[in-house]
């Protein structure tokens, strides 16, 4: 049978295909949550080895904390930078798989907790002193609200005739890392001269643990989709919000079809959710731990676990959508975070509103902290 003369592909389409085999394998690879990232972790883990030695930093503590947004970073610090119930300023360096669908390049940058109470006047002792080339202006609305000032090093620039320039990427990481650590004395001696004074006054407070909760739902019975907790210290008698001490985010895979509208809304489609389910045990650890579970519109969070989990209806449930008087025309989150000038990191999904709300709690009105409008044993139980 003669062959048709018609040409069904070009011959870059025909080259391409020809490779198909090379190309499925090397997707695979760089797929999020693929081979690729577990390299990018290795190399970090041996970037923070490098820097501890090249910058003769053996009496630093480092870590690796877990981030669930699709970024792997080291955190690094001496004892001294180790705040009080809200964790350590840190040299970090972060990066994110570049074959990802919204990439990042990697970055150096100095972290400042975000609940820190003196954070803005840390950021400030340090911004004359900041060394060319670092920012802390952001084109994008989930920057890490930890993040005071970063440098980005391009991926891009690492790369010339097909070859990765690992040991240039690494330089061009310890060139900055390098200009950080002449922040370290104004640091230092911020650091010094608050720090221990409330360390001290919390020794004296009588502290309690809260969980704040947030979900989200989808399909019109409304079922749960995500779930984030939040426990964090407070003063008992003054309400304030002292910082986080633990947290949990999950996802769970719904029984109803996910719309398009819901899915708009917070992100999450069936690709993000197949297969997930909720970590009951660690649920329970967190919100019996706490002396009281605080949420937004409380009897819709609350009925939202008790669906899942029975026991969440024997928990000491506060509503902070009623039962604080915010003293603003509308009290919806939204409306209330932008009042006060808070950015959450990504509205609509679960961890995101539940540190924001506990950032709210922790400003003060004209009652005082707004968290203790919620102490009072006359504050309003949610009613499922």
């Amino acid at each position: 049978m003669e062959k048709p003369k018609v040409q069904l592909f070009s011959q870059k389409a025909q080259a391409i295909l020809a490779q198909f085999d090379a190309i499925a394998q090397t997707s695979k690879f760089v797929a999020e949550e693929g081979p690729l990232e577990k390299e990018i972790r290795s190399f970090l883990v041996s970037v923070a080895g490098m820097l501890k030695r090249d910058c003769q930093l053996q009496d630093w503590h480092h870590s690796f904390p877990r981030d669930d947004d699709g970024y792997i970073y080291f955190q690094m610090f001496p004892k001294a930078w180790e705040l009080p119930k809200v964790g350590p300023v840190a040299l970090c360096v972060c990066w994110s798989n570049p074959f990802a669908s919204e990439p990042e390049d990697l970055y150096v940058g100095l972290r400042i907790p975000w609940n820190y109470l003196h954070r803005a006047e840390l950021k400030s002792a340090v911004a004359p002193h900041i060394p060319e080339g670092f920012t802390d202006i952001t084109d994008i609305e989930s920057a890490d609200q930890n993040d005071a000032y970063w440098q980005y090093l391009k991926f891009q620039d690492f790369v010339t005739d097909e070859r990765f320039d690992a040991v240039g990427f690494y330089q061009a990481i310890q060139s900055a890392f390098r200009s950080l650590l002449s922040l370290h004395p104004v640091i230092d001696d911020y650091v010094a001269k608050c720090s221990d004074m409330r360390e001290l006054r919390s020794a004296r407070r009588e502290l309690g643990i809260l969980a704040v909760v947030d979900t989200e739902t989808v399909g019109s019975q409304q079922e749960l989709i995500e779930l984030a907790v939040v426990n964090a210290a407070y003063d008992k008698q003054s309400g304030e919000v002292l910082g986080i001490l633990d947290q949990y985010e999950g996802l769970r895979e719904p029984k109803c079809k996910i719309s398009k509208s819901d899915q708009r809304l917070n992100g999450l489609g069936i690709d993000e959710v197949r297969g997930r389910s909720l970590d009951e045990g660690r649920i329970k650890s967190l919100l019996k731990r706490a002396d009281f579970v605080v949420a937004h519109n409380a009897p819709f969070d609350k009925a939202r676990l008790v669906e899942q989990f029975k026991w969440a209806a024997d928990l000491d449930w506060r509503d902070s959508l009623h039962g604080v008087n915010w003293d603003a025309e509308t009290s919806d989150l939204p409306s209330l975070l932008t009042q006060h000038g808070i950015d959450c990191e990504n509205s609509h999904r679960a961890g995101c509103d539940a540190r924001a709300l506990l950032e709210l709690l922790s400003y003060k009105g004209g009652g005082g902290y707004y968290l203790r409008h919620l102490l009072s044993s006359l504050a309003d139980a949610a009613e499922a």
